[in-house]
């Protein structure tokens, strides 16, 4: 595995965004030829087995879509999904980390580090 990009993510949306909940990865590097990623996820003093988040892509004066929702810790997922491709060099970033367990914001910040699969 190689890894892709890591951010750090609030456990909610950053002040004045409704979805947003870390900045963009800094860097987005995905090897030729990569089919699949994997969204691994470390906390500190939150249940990692309640978290969900999305992935979204930052388009300029446009509207962000959802490339992947509800991810889970150690997820694996397409490089070509539903709602877009990822590609190396874009601009994506965390929103709307939810707890499944009380349907509420998680609270805790996290680290996702992406690594192709």
């Amino acid at each position: 595995m190689s890894t892709v990009g890591t951010v750090t993510s609030q456990g909610q949306p950053q002040k004045g965004q409704t979805q947003r909940s870390s900045n963009n990865f800094p860097n987005f590097d995905i090897p030729s030829g990569t089919s699949n990623l994997e969204w691994s996820v470390s906390v500190q003093g939150g249940d990692i087995n309640s978290l969900r988040f999305d992935v979204m892509q930052d388009v300029s004066l446009g509207h962000d879509p959802t490339l992947l929702s509800n991810v889970a810790a150690g997820e694996t997922a397409p490089v070509k999904t539903g709602g877009g491709t990822f590609e190396s060099g874009g601009s994506y970033y965390i929103a709307n980390p939810k707890d499944i367990s009380t349907g509420g914001w998680y609270g805790d910040s996290f680290t996702v580090t992406v690594e192709t699969a």
